[in-house]
């Protein structure tokens, strides 16, 4: 299975290990999600119309495949493996600004798709003249010549600088998730868009001229910051996706004329081999460790007093408690500040719809009018509307306009609630640009004097609210208080429960089971994103 080791040079063969071991970790690290099932990818299969009910039973399809695919490669690669992966990893990554994300996430997945791509140019295989029996044929990278090796380091000086640009992209418009990377290791939000500014001009001068000092800066820093993902409570799956983006940087310095003349020389190598091993042990610790003691803070330690917005006079805070804060939603059960500002209104409530019946999903064609064609409210979803209305009245608190999009689940869930709803195409997935001003006119502050209800998806509020996708559960609100310009604080995320608790006990609890706030702090400044 690994004699291809012992053929061809040192160079093509820590290459080609290089490569196979990126590829495959991506897609093993990509299917172990689907296996588990990540919410957040509902929103991506709702643009290609598979409606919730059906996208949970294909996650674990998809993930099967993904695994098996990545570890086909690390054992034996096609062609027709390679370039499913391509082709694969090409459209996953457009999904993510098809569903309203900035497209700069598929930028920064760049070696997703240009690590297997490098591997399918660096064996030879053509397009041209190549027969069926080819394409399932196993492959290897053999000796390569001056031309194969000019096409292979552009595909991965480009897939750098594809993977840099969108890092910094991201950074540089302020992505919440990045803002928390940061706080966890000390560092202030507001060096973000310099750091993103520097993450651009790398990706740019590796495109340039890719130094060895450069790649190696690009793969430490790159290890450096996916590592933050298990360090903040991710899976260890995020780190292990993003296989593609440290192999990159490491494959091209394997080709660099430096390094090739150190691997033609086996025992040159031990120094820095040994200092790298030596590395790599201490940053697995380091991320295990770390993660480990993080769980065990958020366990055991007593929460603090949240304030929102600077209504109740808070300490300053320190960064253990401004890292703390990060995985805590922001609801305080015994606040009266946040009670107050619902009462005076000129908020906006974001709900997503109560909660669905699961045994049925939508058509492939909706017909908004017919809800037979539509997932719709269960028994204990229309209570959940019914009591949401209820409790908001009790608490003296005023509801104005109510929108809702065109299912019959949000409709349901606004009139149980409210008595009342008014459609608007907005609040339903798309991004056309009338229904991108409309949203953005939506979270401006209401005119009446009382408080605006938009019932819509998850997927809406996720893009629009930058918040933290799977945190808001069927039946939740987010208190949103817009702030001109399109910047808003977000108060909270609340369901009836948490409601009716502003008006009950005193006791302040902060919710540590689903994240709602991945940034700076407990008060989020969100930029609508259509």
């Amino acid at each position: 299975m690994f004699g291809w080791w012992k053929e061809g040079g040192r160079q093509e063969r820590v290459l080609e290990a290089v490569l196979r071991v990126g590829a495959a970790g991506c897609f093993i690290g990509h299917g172990a999600f689907g296996i588990i099932g990540k919410e957040a990818w509902l929103p991506y299969f709702a643009v290609a119309g598979i409606p919730e009910s059906w996208a949970w039973v294909l996650m674990p399809l998809v993930g099967t495949v993904d695994i098996l695919m990545g570890i086909a490669v690390l054992l034996s690669p096609r062609p027709f493996m390679l370039a499913y992966m391509v082709v694969w990893a090409v459209w996953t990554a457009l999904l993510r600004p098809l569903a309203g994300e900035s497209f700069f996430e598929t930028l920064e997945r760049g070696g997703n798709y240009g690590v297997p791509l490098a591997l399918l140019v660096a064996v030879g295989f053509t397009l041209r003249g190549s027969r069926l029996r080819g394409w399932f044929a196993p492959v290897r990278i053999g000796r390569l010549t001056p031309e194969t090796r000019e096409r292979v380091a552009w595909v991965l000086r480009g897939t750098i600088g594809l993977l840099l640009v969108g890092h910094g992209g991201l950074a540089i418009v302020g992505k919440p998730m990045l803002a928390e990377h940061m706080a966890t290791v000390g560092m202030s939000a507001s060096l973000l868009g310099a750091m993103g500014w520097g993450e651009v001009l790398l990706g740019l001068a590796i495109v340039a001229r890719p130094a060895p000092a450069l790649l190696v800066t690009a793969l430490v820093w790159k290890v450096f910051t996916e590592a933050l993902f298990p360090v903040t409570g991710a899976p260890i799956w995020e780190f292990v996706e993003r296989a593609g983006s440290y192999a990159a940087p490491l494959a091209l310095l394997a080709m660099t004329p430096a390094v090739a003349a150190r691997l033609a020389r086996p025992r040159a190598l031990a120094g820095p081999a040994a200092v790298a091993a030596l590395v790599g042990v201490l940053a697995v610790a380091v991320v295990v460790g770390s993660s480990a003691s993080r769980g065990v803070a958020l366990v055991e330690a007593v929460p603090a007093p949240a304030y929102v917005d600077g209504l109740l006079d808070a300490p300053a805070p320190t960064r253990a408690d401004e890292v703390e804060a990060l995985h805590a939603v922001t609801t305080t059960p015994g606040s009266r500040a946040v009670l107050d500002r619902l009462r005076e209104g000129g908020l906006v409530l974001a709900c997503r719809h109560a909660i669905t019946d699961r045994s049925r999903g939508d058509a492939r064609r909706v017909d908004y009018d017919d809800p037979s064609t539509q997932r719709v409210l269960s028994d204990r979803g229309r209570a959940q509307a019914r009591r949401l209305g209820q409790v908001l009245s009790a608490l003296d608190v005023p509801i104005g306009e109510v929108f809702t999009s065109p299912y019959a689940r949000t409709k349901n869930s606004a009139e149980l609630g409210f008595g009342r709803s008014q459609v608007s195409d907005a609040l339903v997935y798309g991004n056309r640009p009338e229904q991108k001003a409309e949203r953005r006119r939506l979270l401006t502050n209401p005119t009446d004097g009382a408080n605006r209800v938009l019932m819509t998806h998850q997927g809406i509020l996720y893009s629009s609210l930058d918040v933290e996708r799977g945190s808001i559960g069927e039946g939740d609100c987010v208190v949103v208080a817009p702030r001109g310009a399109g910047k808003m604080d977000i108060l909270g995320r609340y369901g009836p429960d948490e409601f009716e608790a502003l008006g009950g006990s005193s006791e302040v609890s902060l919710h540590t089971s689903r994240t709602l706030f991945p940034s700076r702090s407990t008060t989020t400044q969100a930029i609508i994103n259509g």
